[in-house]
Order: structure tokens, then C-alpha cells, then sequence
């Protein structure tokens, strides 16, 4: 068993977070789940349903911390893209961000920048330019997608 440990996770409106939430729960932990929407379905299952600003937004920073605060959170698991960077500073809190580290984290958040490193390790990857760059070189079918988000 965990003591009780508390763990907050965000984007409690994901497919997989009752089961993650319910695993959890079972293993000792207490699990506060937090969302920008009072609906999401996590905040029903987990220990505590906290709704907190959106990660793109100047308040989710501060409002996190202090629910790490009151609440004592032991660890933060942030579920939602525009949120992981500035969990990272969570830790000046004393609170455990499960992540990866903050130079993978911002690697993986630009698909560009992500496909070369993994084609400079060799992994296969496809054909992947910038759209300034034009379509020259490139072999149709072709999939748009932004750098960054979703």
C-alpha cells in the first residue's frame, strides 16, 4: 500500500482516466482528478473532482499550486499537452511531476523537431517537412498536420 499518497491528475475528461483513476485507488493512493470541465467524467471517480483553468492560460500555473498546497499532492501527473511544460515548475514546490524530462517533453511537443530526432536515431519515421519548405521532394499521399498541439 501507498499511505494514502495523494496523486492529481489532469485531464480527468480522457477516455482511460476512470480506469486509471479506479487502478489507482486500489494500489493505496488517494486520487484528485482535475479538469477545465465540471462534466468531465474522472472528477466522478477519483477521491476529490478539482476543475481548474485551462493549461494555455496565465491562471493554471498558480491555481495548480495551490492545490498542491491545500491539498498536499504528492505527485502531479499532467494528462493534457498544453499543460505539461508549465507543470514542470511544480517542483519548485516540493510536488513530483511524472514526467519525462522537460528537454524530451518540449522535443516531443514539436512533431518536426520529434521526427528528426527520431530519424537521426534511426527509428523510421515518414517523410517530414515544414509547409514553408513546399511540397517538393515529398511523395503523395500527404498528411498536414500543425507543429505543435493537436
Amino acid at each position: 500500500m501507498n499511505n494514502g499518497k495523494k496523486i492529481l491528475l489532469t485531464g480527468a475528461g480522457g477516455a482511460a482516466l476512470p480506469f486509471v483513476i479506479r487502478r489507482l485507488k486500489a494500489k493505496g493512493y488517494r486520487v484528485y482528478a482535475a479538469d477545465m470541465d465540471r462534466e468531465a467524467v474522472g472528477l466522478l471517480y477519483a477521491d476529490k473532482g478539482l476543475v481548474i483553468p485551462g493549461g494555455g492560460s496565465r491562471e493554471f500555473l498558480p491555481a495548480m499550486a495551490d492545490i498542491c498546497r491545500k491539498e498536499k499532492i504528492d505527485a502531479v501527473v499532467p494528462l493534457v499537452d498544453e499543460e505539461l511544460v508549465p507543470c514542470f515548475k511544480l517542483r519548485q514546490y516540493g510536488v513530483s511531476v511524472i514526467l519525462p524530462t522537460e528537454k524530451f517533453t518540449k522535443m516531443c511537443l514539436d512533431k518536426y523537431a520529434l521526427m528528426r530526432a527520431l530519424k537521426e536515431t534511426g527509428v523510421p519515421v515518414p517523410q517530414t517537412a515544414l509547409a514553408g519548405a513546399g511540397t517538393g521532394g515529398l511523395s503523395f499521399p500527404i498528411v498536414a498536420k500543425p507543429r505543435s498541439g493537436r
